[in-house]
């Protein structure tokens, strides 16, 4: 088969899917989501279908926005979106640029169609650290939603196998993960047809609660990416790809005095790096 043949198997339009809390957007999704649609005609007309995060929380809405996707419409392709995100008008371009790469399609079983990988994009999320013990409050750490099987060690100090962040990342590069959030995700029918065939026994169950071999849940987006990795299909994250996400911090003297020496830090180290070109180039002249 060739490059073109596949591509006419694995192109077609793109759906959007919405989770949102039940109030209103924010600012930077709506203008994110606008410009999107006003420079991508493969969202084409139709509007982006949105569920409500309710009494079951995200995995009731991923797991309605996945079925509709797959039943109710003739995409082939599932833009799942979070309202608290903000992302460039390019976002989509970039993804699927990534996810129609012929060297990362897939062929699980012989007689299955080809099968793109996951693609998301560059996201983050917010880890509570430490209480403030006197304000009520806590400290706060941002992480990138990239994720390996590895060990991990709980709270109570026990180990086991499980999704572990991955701290550190190449920039501008599609990075093979083992996990990732659902917030700005990229899904191909093949992969969530093949999910739901062969890990969820037929039933709308994509992102329900898998478990580590402890019990301990495992969260809706990456038990989604455990069925993925089950059935075979590659996930990936463009680290090139950026995004926003709005949340909630506590703010205290200590959180400003660790920004300021950050800030301090980065301009040292600006000054270091102006002082070595220069000198560079006086070498050279």
């Amino acid at each position: 088969m060739t490059d073109d043949d596949l591509m006419r198997q694995i192109e077609g339009r793109v759906h959007v899917g919405i989770v949102h809390d039940g109030g209103h957007h924010t600012v930077s999704f709506s203008h994110s989501l606008l410009a999107l649609y006003g420079i991508d005609p493969r969202v084409g007309w139709s509007p982006p279908v949105q569920v409500r995060a309710g009494t079951n929380g995200l995995i009731e809405a991923r797991n309605s926005i996945m079925a509709h996707f797959l039943d109710k419409t003739d995409a082939a392709w599932l833009l799942m979106l979070d309202d608290d995100m903000g992302f460039r008008p390019d976002l989509l371009d970039r993804l699927l640029d990534a996810a129609m790469k012929p060297g990362l399609v897939v062929w699980p079983e012989e007689g299955d169609g080809p099968i793109p990988p996951v693609v998301g994009a560059l996201c983050f999320g917010l880890r509570r650290e430490q209480e403030m013990t006197e304000t009520h409050g806590y400290e706060t750490r941002p992480f990138p939603t990239l994720y390996e099987w590895a060990e991990v060690e709980w709270p109570d100090g026990t180990r086991e196998l499980g999704f572990k962040v991955r701290t550190s990342y190449t920039p501008n590069t599609l990075t093979r993960v083992h996990g990732t959030g659902a917030a700005a995700l990229l899904v191909h029918r093949n992969a969530a047809e093949r999910v739901r065939a062969t890990q969820c026994e037929g039933r709308p169950e994509w992102f329900e609660h898998a478990r580590y071999a402890s019990g301990t849940k495992v969260s809706e987006d990456l038990s989604f990416c455990y069925r993925l990795g089950a059935a075979g299909i590659p996930i990936y994250v463009h680290t090139g790809v950026p995004t926003s996400h709005m949340k909630t911090v506590w703010v205290d003297e200590r959180y400003y005095l660790k920004d300021l020496a950050a800030h301090l830090a980065a301009e040292v180290m600006e000054e270091v790096s102006t002082d070595d070109e220069s000198g560079n180039s006086d070498e050279s002249a």
